[in-house]
């Protein structure tokens, strides 16, 4: 809808619409410091019948968790610049997982505009894993697992901020 905010119950009723209606990868792209009961307890039942969470890291920049991606039943993303470093703008906890560039091209009617941001990098990541999950026959463990190695979050040494 319109609106920029919302409650924990619709985030937790729309996870269970989603996987109800056939969704083996969740994009997380939204979240707050604050975590919810709820919301943790559906990713859990969704996460142990086999569902691939995937949530963004936030724009703080902080180092404090960010939920729903702090849980550790999702993979949380944070973003990257085009060099591999952190971008100045992204979380860097140690519930992060893995990092993606966090500018990404996107193309709609017939344009292509720039997007920025942990939410980019993790509908990228959530494409990658589509396409494992579709063309490759991966499953959400593998996926992860696959996701983690080759595109690991490391944390800036002190001089690199």
């Amino acid at each position: 809808g319109p609106n920029t905010v919302t409650t924990s119950f619709n985030v937790a009723q729309g996870i269970t619409m989603a996987v109800e209606g056939g969704a083996k990868i969740v994009n997380l792209s939204l979240g707050c410091a604050t975590p919810s009961a709820l919301v943790r307890k559906v990713i859990q039942v969704h996460h142990n019948s086999g569902v691939l969470f995937i949530g963004a890291a936030g724009n703080a920049p902080v180092t404090s968790n960010e939920y729903p991606a702090a849980y550790p039943e999702v993979m949380a993303i944070t973003a990257i610049r085009p060099d591999g470093k952190l971008a100045d703008y992204a979380n860097r906890g140690n519930f992060v997982d893995a990092a993606e560039r966090g500018t990404q091209p996107v193309r709609f009617n017939n344009r292509t505009y720039s997007t920025t941001g942990t939410s980019s990098s993790t509908a990228y990541i959530s494409g990658m894993a589509a396409a494992l999950a579709t063309k490759h026959g991966k499953i959400p463990h593998e996926i992860r697992e696959l996701i983690i190695k080759n595109r690991p979050f490391l944390p800036p040494k002190k001089e690199e901020k």
